[in-house]
């Protein structure tokens, strides 16, 4: 306006701009100048990521992405032992991952719901549904679930849930917020690490049979991404915390599956040689007959055993 007072000196308010500071994350056309910004100088991990172009948006549609589905493959994973035992087909199914999905998803979906994550509450509310499932199907068909160790691990995520719950209801979001992503990297950790509950069996007996490779496979896997994300894509040590560990204890378990001989991959028959009493009743080596055993039901095998038993003189 003509009678105004205002300076002339006074840029016009729509020029008005912050000026571009050194090293900020807006300026994309100066890459070699990003790496001084403090939070880079902070995390020399995402530096390094960030001068390399690992944080591209193809990178993060590809991690977002990536992330969910490896953590819903992981819920999953133990599904097809728990049909088995649904169809009694199974006496039991190792009851530890099955109480870790269902503690994991109710701890995160809640955290996902307070924040809000969308990610997070779109992966952990049907993990939570499917570990509810699990958990019905075990406690209605299991043989061992009123055994010690099923009710000392139902104590422990029952009281674990209950009190994530009421720090939620106790504390204000932001407050509640941290403490509850603090436990829940234990959380996490519990169900990426649950297949090691049966690591005694699996040193004692010399095989993996009892572990679920499918689940070890994707706990590895969900815990690298996720550490992938929570160091380069959006730092946070709650995410990459607990999911480097979940990887380190996946990663053992797959280092097992490479020690051990598996079940999923066929016991080889037995080089024994057969006894004079066998050879003289034409009957099989011993080896012979486990190898044949194990690839039998139940009710067959009991029928060979007694054709066997009737051939020896």
């Amino acid at each position: 306006h003509r009678g105004s007072r205002v300076p002339r000196s006074l840029p016009a308010p729509d020029r008005v701009r912050e000026p571009l500071r050194r090293g900020s994350f807006s300026s994309r056309s100066r890459p070699g100048v990003r790496a001084t910004h403090p939070v880079l100088r902070r995390a020399p991990l995402r530096r390094a990521a960030v001068t390399a172009g690992m944080d591209g948006p193809l990178v993060r549609l590809a991690v977002g992405a990536a992330c969910p589905a490896i953590s819903i493959a992981m819920f999953l994973a133990p599904l097809p032992d728990v049909l088995k035992l649904r169809r009694g087909q199974a006496p039991t199914a190792v009851y530890a991952p099955l109480a870790c999905v269902a503690m994991n998803s109710a701890v995160w979906a809640l955290y996902g719901l307070m924040a809000p994550n969308y990610i997070i509450m779109s992966t952990n509310f049907p993990g939570l549904i499917i570990g509810a499932f699990y958990l019905g199907v075990f406690f209605s068909y299991a043989e061992d679930r009123g055994s010690a160790s099923v009710r000392f691990t139902s104590a422990v995520a029952a009281s674990f849930t209950t009190l994530i719950y009421a720090v939620a209801a106790m504390y204000e979001v932001e407050a509640a917020l941290q403490i509850i992503g603090s436990l829940g990297a234990f959380a996490s950790v519990s169900l990426m690490a649950s297949p090691l509950a049966s690591i005694a069996r699996v040193l004692r007996e010399r095989s993996v049979a009892c572990m679920n490779f499918n689940l070890t496979l994707c706990a590895f896997m969900n815990g690298a991404l996720w550490t992938f994300q929570g160091i380069v894509l959006t730092p946070d040590p709650a995410i990459w915390v607990p999911n480097i560990l979940g990887a380190t204890a996946g990663l053992v378990q797959l280092s097992l599956f490479a020690l051990f001989d598996s079940e999923k991959a066929g016991d080889p028959p037995s080089r024994e040689a057969p006894s004079a009493a066998s050879r003289s009743a034409g009957l099989a080596p011993t080896g012979v007959i486990r190898s044949v055993r194990s690839r039998k039901s139940p009710a067959e095998s009991v029928a060979m055993d007694k054709q066997w038993q009737s051939q020896v003189p």
